[in-house]
């Protein structure tokens, strides 16, 4: 695969907003456990602290390449719990390591850094499997990739003393923390892991149902590079880069009408052989609604779904095309995941009863999140 055509305009564009993170003058955003974007407050909502124990990723042959620092609220606050669980926690922390091991290998072009933190791991029946994203500026208006994006492409921070993204896990549910293949009822971990930092790296949507923008409020607004690609079967853009950003669309193209929603970056349709899907049922769900690639993509990582048993833990090419699209220096394809060297000795898996449907739908939804849904064998990812 070759990701070095890039497009001149598009990445001048993403230069005026990610070289000069002191220009944006907005705080920092992010959606909260109940769905409602709120600014991001490092002391009170999270206790992050840059500080505290972290685990590093770095390229494993290489001495340039992008690093992961990762922190656990878990391990920081010595809860006994999720990542800090005494039978699992430092197997669940290998297999974050190992997801985020294979993303360094893919953005081998980038040479920057992503700090990204677990908040404290929760435990809700019926909820969410897991919860992942950017930190976003909350205006002026414009297309952003987000916090991860910036600091991994210029080495430099958009919220300095703030994480770039985060992952938040619900361990309700039966994990399998092993790196061969999960029981019938167990969700694989590093699969998840995997999807909710790839939100992280840009891979959202931040559009409402009303093609505001969830983000600044209005529209035009705050969205994401990857809207800019979106494009309804009929073949008109919905986004321009008019008023900073503007949704053109309407809601009918947001509910899959107009022949669909699809991803028309070049990289992506090179390699997929086509527009690439978006997944936009009717009605719309809240926070799984256009970020991700539709359900007749089969194999993928960003794809709605997983299934208990299921392991999808590295991308398909068109993937890694569509990181490119977004601005991402990819200089070939990877070679397939392998576990951490010398990591800690995973658990056999053991089948237990799925977790039913039990909370409304919704519950806790942010950008990347996993949510359960009645009438589907697998569990939606939002």
């Amino acid at each position: 695969m070759n990701f070095k055509r890039y497009y001149a305009a598009i990445a001048a564009i993403v230069c005026v907003f990610v070289l000069c993170p002191v220009v944006l003058g907005a705080e920092p955003v992010y959606k909260d456990i109940h769905g409602n974007w709120v600014t991001f407050d490092h002391e009170v909502n999270w206790g992050y602290d840059p500080e505290r124990p972290h685990m590093v990723v770095r390229h494993p042959y290489l001495d340039t390449g992008v690093t992961f620092s990762v922190t656990y609220q878990d391990v920081a606050d010595v809860t006994g719990f999720g990542f800090d669980c005494p039978a699992e926690g430092a197997a669940r922390q290998a297999r974050v390591q190992d997801a985020l091991a294979y993303l360094v290998v893919v953005l081998e072009g980038e040479s920057g850094q992503a700090d990204i933190h677990f908040p404290a791991s929760v435990d809700i029946p019926g909820g969410y499997l897991a919860t992942g994203g950017a930190l976003y500026p909350s205006g002026p208006n414009g297309f952003y990739n987000g916090a991860v994006f910036a600091h991994i492409t210029t080495g430099t921070k958009m919220f300095p003393g703030n994480p770039d993204g985060f992952v938040t896990f619900n361990f309700n549910y039966n994990y399998y923390a092993g790196t061969g293949t999960p029981g019938g009822s167990q969700f694989d971990l590093w699969s998840i892991a995997l999807h909710e930092v790839t939100h992280a790296l840009g891979i959202a949507s931040l559009v409402n149902s009303d093609g505001t923008s969830g983000i600044s409020g209005g529209n035009p607004g705050v969205f994401s590079w990857y809207e800019y690609y979106l494009a309804n079967g009929n073949g008109m853009d919905l986004f321009s880069t008019a008023n900073g950003a503007t949704f053109m669309g309407t809601t009918t193209d947001l509910l899959g009408g107009n022949n669909g929603v699809f991803f028309t970056g070049a990289e992506a349709v090179s390699e997929f052989g086509a527009n690439v899907p978006i997944y936009a049922p009717n009605p719309w769900q809240q926070g799984s609604s256009i970020s991700h690639w539709d359900t007749s993509v089969t194999g993928a990582v960003m794809v709605p779904f997983i299934g208990p048993g299921d392991v999808v833990r590295e991308f398909l090419d068109f993937e890694i095309a569509a990181l490119a699209d977004l601005g991402y220096d990819i200089e070939s394809e990877p070679d397939p995941p392998t576990p951490t060297p010398g990591g800690p000795p995973t658990p056999t898996p053991t089948p237990s009863i799925d977790v039913p449907a039990t909370g409304p739908l919704g519950i806790g939804i942010l950008i990347g999140m996993i949510t359960l849904l009645m009438g589907f064998a697998g569990k939606k990812r939002k």
